[in-house]
Order: C-alpha cells, then sequence, then structure tokens
C-alpha cells in the first residue's frame, strides 16, 4: 500500500509529441508503480492558445496548424492513459512570456490599459477545449512565474481559472518555479488569494532539487493548502543522467519527514524523469534509473531496491561477495556527487556545470540554499577575523576534493575488476562504468576549480601575501591544460555516454573560468 496515494511521472521533453516515445514513458510508469502521467513542457499553454484575431497579419497558419494538432494528439493521450488506468495531467508555464504567444497575441508589444483582462482570456480560450476533449483529464498544474504584463490582472485571473477547472471536476495546482523576490513568497503570496482547495507543488529542496541539502521550508509553511512534493530524478542539479547518484535512502528520509511534518496533508509526490532542454535523455534509459525503483520502494516502506534492480536487469554474479561490492559502489555515488560540485555544504555549481566564471562562483557561494549539514553549510566561510578558522575550513575543502576524487576512481577501479565477475544480458553495466569513469573526470574538474575559487577567497579575505607568489597564474594555467584533457576526452567519450556529454564536462567552459582569472592576477 503506499503511503501517498498519487504518484505521477512528469514527462517534460519536447518528445511528448512523439507516439513511440509517450508510449515508452507509459509503460516505465507502469513497471515502477507510477499511477499518473504529467505532460509537461514550458511552453505548452502558448501552443493551445488559439490566436487573437489582431494576428491575421503575423501569418500564423503554421501555429494553428500546431495547436490543432496538439489538441487531437492530447484527445488520444487522453484515450490511451484512460485505458491504461494513469491519472492525466497537463503542465506549462503560468504566465508564458514566448515568442509563440508573442505571435499569436500582439497585444503583447501593447500598454497594460489598453488591453484590458488579457489573461482571463487567455485562459478561458485556451482552457475551454481542453475541458470539452480531454474528459480523463485530471487537472492543470501551473509554474508560476511573475508576468511583466498586466501582473495585478494576470493574479486576479487565477480565481477564474480555478473556477473554471472546479466547474469541470478538475484540480488546480500551482508549481513552485521561478521566483525572483525575496524572500521568496510569490507561491504562498498568490495561494493566499485562493481557495484552499487550489493544490501546492513544492521541489523536494529550494530552486531545484540538490541532494543533501535542506528541505524545502514551504513543505511545512503552507498549512491550509494540500501539498505535492516533487523529486527531480533527471538531476538537473546533480549530473542530468550522466552522472552516478543514488536517492533511495535520501528520498525515504525527505518523504517520512514531510509526512510527519504535514499531518497527512501530502497528497502526491512527481517524479520528473526527462528535462525539455535536453530531450535526448530520460532516468530509465541511464544509470540512474535505479531511483525509479527507490523512489517506489520509498512509498511503500519496503522492497529491495538494489535486488529489484539486479533482477530486473538479469544479473548473475559469479560470488555473492561480487554482488555486495556492487550494492556498495551504487550507495557510495550518493556520498560523491554530495562532496564533488559544492563546497563544504554550499554550491560551486551551476545546473550541475561548473561556474562560467570567478564572479558566479562567488554569487553561487553566498546562496541561502545550502546543505543540511548546519554546522558546515551555515558557518561563515573564511571568516576575516578569524583565520585560523579559515585555515581549518581550507584543510576540510581539500579533504572533501580528495575524498571524492577517491570515491569515483576506486569506483572505476572496482567496476572494472567485477566486469568478468558479472553476467549482464542488456547493457546497463556499460552504462554504469561509462558513467563512474565520467564522475572521475567531473571531480578532477571540479577539484581544480575548487582550489581556484579557495585560494580566491582565502587571498581576499587575508591580505596579499596569505599566497605564494604567482600562485592564480599557475591555476589559470593548469585550468587551461585541463581544458585541453576535457576536449580530448568528450571527443572520444566512453561507450554508453550521454550525447550532451561535451556540455556537462565543458573545456569551453572550464577555459572561460580560467580566463576569468585574469581581473584577479
Amino acid at each position: 500500500m503506499k503511503r501517498i496515494a498519487h504518484q505521477l511521472m512528469e514527462l517534460n521533453s519536447t518528445f511528448i509529441w512523439h507516439w513511440p516515445w509517450l508510449m515508452q514513458g507509459v509503460e516505465s510508469a507502469k513497471q515502477h508503480g507510477f499511477t499518473g502521467i504529467i505532460l509537461h513542457q514550458q511552453e505548452l499553454f502558448s501552443l493551445l492558445a488559439t490566436p487573437s484575431p489582431l494576428s491575421q497579419k503575423m501569418n500564423v497558419e503554421n501555429l494553428i496548424h500546431q495547436q490543432h494538432y496538439a489538441l487531437h494528439y492530447l484527445k488520444r493521450v487522453n484515450q490511451y492513459l484512460a485505458a491504461n488506468n494513469l491519472s492525466f495531467w497537463l503542465q506549462g508555464e503560468a504566465a508564458p512570456a514566448d515568442d509563440i504567444i508573442k505571435r499569436k497575441f500582439p497585444e503583447f508589444a501593447f500598454d497594460d490599459k489598453s488591453t484590458p483582462d488579457f489573461w482571463n482570456h487567455f485562459y478561458s480560450t485556451t482552457l475551454a477545449p481542453l475541458l470539452n476533449e480531454l474528459p480523463h483529464l485530471s487537472g492543470i498544474i501551473l509554474s508560476l512565474t511573475t508576468p511583466s504584463f498586466q501582473t495585478v490582472e494576470w493574479q486576479k485571473s487565477l480565481r477564474q481559472v480555478w473556477r473554471q477547472l472546479r466547474g469541470a471536476g478538475k484540480k488546480l495546482i500551482l508549481r513552485d518555479f521561478i521566483d525572483d523576490s525575496w524572500p521568496r513568497q510569490q507561491l504562498s503570496g498568490v495561494l493566499a488569494t485562493l481557495p484552499h482547495d487550489v493544490r501546492a507543488s513544492i521541489k523536494a529542496t529550494e530552486l531545484d532539487y540538490h541532494p543533501g541539502f535542506a528541505n524545502h521550508p514551504h513543505i511545512v509553511t503552507l498549512p491550509d493548502h494540500k501539498k505535492w512534493i516533487e523529486y527531480d530524478l533527471f538531476g538537473i542539479g546533480y549530473g542530468w543522467t550522466a552522472l552516478p547518484c543514488w536517492l533511495a535512502d535520501e528520498i525515504s528520509g525527505r518523504l517520512s519527514w514531510a509526512i510527519g511534518a504535514t499531518d497527512n496533508s501530502v497528497e502526491a509526490i512527481t517524479c520528473r524523469v526527462s528535462w525539455q532542454w535536453l530531450p535526448d535523455s530520460r532516468v530509465m534509459d541511464s544509470v540512474n534509473a535505479i531511483n525509479l525503483l527507490g523512489l517506489a520502494a520509498a512509498n511503500q516502506t519496503q522492497g529491495h531496491v538494489f535486488d529489484d534492480w539486479v533482477e530486473q536487469h538479469g544479473l548473475r554474479f559469479r560470488q555473492p561477495q561480487d554482488k555486495t561490492r556492487l550494492a556498495a559502489l551504487f550507495h557510495s555515488s550518493y556520498d560523491w556527487l554530495c562532496k564533488t560540485p559544492n563546497l563544504l555544504g554550499r554550491r560551486l555549481h551551476y545546473q550541475s556545470q561548473i561556474p562560467e566564471s570567478l564572479a558566479q562562483a562567488q554569487q553561487l557561494l553566498h546562496m541561502d540554499t545550502r546543505s543540511a549539514n548546519w554546522l558546515q553549510a551555515y558557518q561563515p566561510l573564511m571568516p576575516p577575523d578569524d583565520r585560523d578558522l579559515g585555515g581549518e575550513q581550507r584543510q576540510l575543502i581539500a579533504l572533501e576534493k580528495q575524498n571524492a576524487c577517491f570515491l569515483a576512481a576506486n569506483a572505476v577501479q572496482t567496476l572494472r575488476e567485477l566486469l568478468p565477475r558479472i553476467t549482464c544480458p542488456d547493457d546497463s553495466m556499460e552504462t554504469l562504468l561509462a558513467a563512474w569513469r565520467n564522475a572521475d573526470i567531473y571531480s578532477q574538474m571540479f577539484s581544480r576549480v575548487t582550489e581556484v575559487v579557495t585560494d580566491v577567497l582565502w587571498r581576499d579575505h587575508y591580505g596579499d601575501d596569505a599566497l605564494p607568489a604567482r600562485a592564480l597564474e599557475k591555476h589559470q594555467q593548469s585550468l587551461l591544460r585541463y581544458a585541453d584533457t576535457l576536449a580530448a576526452w568528450v571527443n572520444n567519450p566512453p561507450p554508453g555516454s550521454p550525447l550532451f556529454l561535451p556540455l556537462l564536462l565543458s573545456p569551453q567552459r572550464l577555459a572561460a573560468f580560467a580566463d576569468s582569472l585574469e581581473a584577479s592576477l
């Protein structure tokens, strides 16, 4: 029996319009115990909107064809999901400002007063065909962004959206998405103006899912609304499915905490398995497919995740200890990931990539989202008035990166020893080895970037004479040499590596970071 009744798989990709790809996603959802499917595309409601009469001179016939086809396609999805006993949800940006909506609605170029009630018209005309043609649709998820166009009217229009959906027996869910305000209160502020049966969809941690980081405070601060909790298994903030990260234990712990802390107001958990901006990759095809089993087990407080994965892939081991060693390797990936792109519990990455410049690195380190290891993450980092503490932290940072590099290198060695001792009928072991080999390079890259950032902080806080002469110049040269190493690596990646690997292990980005040191030399 599930602890949370609704367990929804989020398909966030341009491939949602490709029927064979969608069918594979549905099959995976059924295999892993999901109860529903979310089709998510950021500009979905722009795509489904009927153009304004003012758009006639904009040559939008192709967009009209796209709109009509999309509705026809969704009718087929509606029937297919109903036949498979899976609930059906649509998700898109609440206040889109993309090129599609601007072409369909020239009103966007006008001022607020000359186009009264734009958002009311946009929502009502967009939702009406969906509600008429998709009887199995369970509800709409709106990813919140605050528009610059008719901001006040937009917020008021959400009540009309709720009324329209409720009249058709559907649910409205508002999702914590992009909130540039401080403190971040957009979701709570909008919900305060709406009825209590509007659901709140909240990321497991603030600003995307970061393993090891503190739970999102909104989970316990919106008492009047039922909660949906999002788990990004694609890994926008932890390697884009290319790098290993065991999450079964963490998800189980987070879910237990959320259920207890919210007096059972968690209604659904959602799981992103793909990402629109890197569409040709899915969790189920990656090294982290095991996390789908982990999520299912966490929601049932039972199951043996690793054993289930072994059985799913038909692995056979020469000796029982070989299986034990492989299981330990999976578990070690969580510790490795928490250490590698972070610095004492602070983010040193932007969406899994190294910072593009020293300035961005310093900005990331000062973000308020931190690790759940409060003692480290919320101490002042190298305080100018406490050089002894700064020295201790510098040593801890070095040890953190040494440990991460060791874990990755040791995993590669362990896998090479185990591969001849394991019979595997599919490519899962090849994918696992590729992921750890790429993780080894990722560790080396982040270790070098971290060393530079640490030395710059040390010099800035304790004086120019705190570093040896020309230390930063030597760092710059070392980074540029390693950029050449990365270029050679991504030009001949390990078999089983994803196509987007050159973006994650980007030699150009590392070279740009090295060039950004010029101002500090």
